[in-house]
């Protein structure tokens, strides 16, 4: 989430409330998919029209949709994709069909769901689904932990489901999850945290899983482990909620300053958005920055894993407290258009679009919109901190995280450690959403409305994120032992400092 930093979270929750008024048409059999979907298919007409309006939607309101390819390319990527409507479909179908197009806009905020469904990967599906929780690293599967009974060891590697070979199987799911750019580090993330999900979605369930693993080099051995459903997922989830990833006790889960070490101060932001609980984000930046000055802290620990964005001017606001020297944060905003959508008869709209459209002014090719209290030249708050900064980051570093984090990588203000972030550096894709309901299938696409580009001094790859100076890449057995060599690896830069 971007500019309407709650608009996204409003959205959820309505489309929730919808799913859940729905809930009494489906019933979930393994390996079958709900009543609605086994039973009808869409004819190619109706198909077609679906299509129509998912192209016009990205045409119209995507203010990313030609920054990795242009209009020649889409035109013949959703030519191809016409072409296979040719036969009736059914909603899973059409849902994997449009799938991979969607994540080709190399959008990470964009999203593809089913109807009152989003962010639901157990939508299609919640029963049958895998056992056990992967974490991917150095492109292997490992077994991180089990969501019902395996004899399978934690720290065994993976290699096959089902006959097909883990390379096989990654092969088809990695073009399903959507990310910025070409950020590899997210998509393993999310890859391994939702692998059950993405599975049953993009394969398919079972009632069993026959599994070849290998334990440090050995022989590959082979067991069938039953299928497991989604409660059983995400009351397992929940109990491992951050087992091992916390690490450092130093680590917490809401805002919050400590002081680990003489001199050493490490600053937790899990996220820029308001938390039940928490105090308001500007009177904490105050406080936390006044008890940073009177312990005389001389290297600032910022961590921001996990962090998937928020409020967009809670980023500047950190920023002005990391430095002495006014700066200036977004370079300018885009969108797509002059705000008349054709498709807005399918489309959940901010209730603000109208009257936000006059702040929207072509400009050359380009239509501009002007209306961010973080466009133009920001000013230091008194009393910054400007000692040693290192930034911990990793693929759920994301959107505002990264834009933030682009800041301080432009301006030499920090080091970083851990993996890639999960949004590009240069400009991303948020803000409000336009949520546009497909008639026939009532398959929903989410469109971010704004582009932001960073107001960037130096040169940089568009399709990356923030690449850490310290790459350090947990391994499951630093998870499971609650190490956190990410955290280790700052302390260890601090010790070399004078």
């Amino acid at each position: 989430m971007n500019y309407w930093g709650f608009v996204w979270a409003g959205v959820l929750l309505t489309m929730q409330a919808a799913g859940q008024a729905n809930a009494g048409r489906e019933t979930m059999t393994t390996g079958q998919a709900d009543q609605s979907d086994s039973t009808r298919r869409f004819t190619p007409t109706e198909l077609k029209r679906d299509l129509a309006i998912f192209k016009t939607a990205l045409r119209e309101a995507h203010p990313g949709l030609y920054a990795f390819h242009d209009s020649v390319y889409w035109a013949k990527r959703f030519a191809a994709v016409e072409q296979q409507m040719e036969k009736p479909m059914s909603e899973l179908a059409f849902y994997r069909l449009l799938n991979p197009v969607a994540v080709d806009i190399r959008c990470g905020h964009v999203k593809w769901f089913r109807d009152g469904k989003p962010d639901d990967l157990y939508a299609f599906y919640q029963t049958g689904l895998f056992p056990l929780r992967l974490h991917f690293q150095q492109g292997k599967a490992v077994h991180y932990f089990s969501y019902g009974t395996s004899v399978v060891p934690v720290g065994a590697e993976i290699v096959s489901i089902n006959g097909k070979s883990m390379a096989e199987v990654t092969r088809q799911l990695l073009p399903q999850v959507f990310v910025d750019g070409t950020v590899e580090s997210a998509r393993w993330q999310f890859l391994g945290e939702s692998f059950a999900g993405y599975y049953a979605s993009f394969i398919g369930p079972a009632k069993a899983f026959t599994v070849g693993y290998r334990v440090k080099g050995g022989a590959v051995k082979t067991v069938r482990l039953a299928s497991v459903g989604v409660d059983e997922i995400r009351q397992s989830s929940r109990k491992t909620a951050g087992a091992g990833q916390r690490g450092d006790e130093h680590r917490v889960d809401t805002l919050g300053v400590t002081f680990p070490k003489p001199g050493v101060a490490l600053l937790r932001i899990p996220v820029f958005m308001p938390q039940e609980g928490a105090q308001p984000w500007e009177a904490f930046l105050q406080n936390a920055f006044r008890r940073i000055q009177a312990t005389g802290t001389h290297h600032l620990v910022l961590d921001l894993r996990n962090n998937e964005g928020g409020m967009d001017r809670w980023g500047a606001q950190l920023y002005a407290w990391l430095t002495d020297k006014p700066f200036r944060y977004y370079d300018h905003l885009t969108v797509a258009s002059d705000g008349n959508l054709s498709f807005r008869e399918y489309a959940w709209l901010p209730e603000q679009f109208d009257q936000l459209k006059a702040f929207i002014v072509r400009q050359g090719n380009e239509y501009l919109f002007t209306m961010n209290p973080s466009l133009g030249e920001q000013a230091p708050q008194p009393g910054a901190y400007t000692g040693q900064l290192y930034v911990l980051i990793n693929g759920r570093s994301f959107s505002v995280t990264s834009e933030f984090s682009a800041i301080v990588r432009d301006r030499q203000r920090g080091v970083f450690i851990g993996e890639e972030t999960g949004g590009t550096l240069t400009a991303d894709n948020s803000g409000a959403f336009a949520n546009v309901r497909l008639p026939h299938s009532k398959l929903t696409l989410a469109v971010p409305l704004v582009r932001y580009h960073m107001s960037l001094q130096g040169k940089y790859n568009t399709s990356h994120g923030i690449v850490p100076e310290h790459l350090v890449v947990p391994r499951v057995e630093d998870l499971v032992a609650g190490r956190d060599v990410v955290l280790e690896k700052a302390f260890q830069l601090i010790a070399l400092k004078p």
